[in-house]
């Protein structure tokens, strides 16, 4: 009965791991995407987005990135006891 236990405390550490391993990767990538597109220009010398719309997704893509990276540190995850 102990090592059913232990076990299953082995199998949610790597799921939280692993999880968390995956949010900071993509906040990372979230927030690399948008400094990218703040600073490439087409052929035509334009941007991706016109004006401040540029802006709005740019700061969209840095809250986004922010909050995968926060969910990363703060492996807060919900795990189904019924499974």
């Amino acid at each position: 009965m102990e090592m059913s236990f232990n076990q299953q405390d082995k199998r949610e550490k790597a799921y939280k791991m692993r999880r968390s391993l995956a949010d900071a990767v993509m906040g990372l990538l979230y927030s690399g995407v948008g400094t990218y597109l703040l600073f490439v220009k087409g052929e035509d010398g334009e941007s991706f987005l016109p004006g401040e719309m540029l802006y709005v997704f740019v700061g969209i893509c840095y809250l986004y990135g922010a909050f995968r990276i926060y969910r990363a540190i703060k492996q807060n995850y919900y795990i189904d006891k019924d499974r």
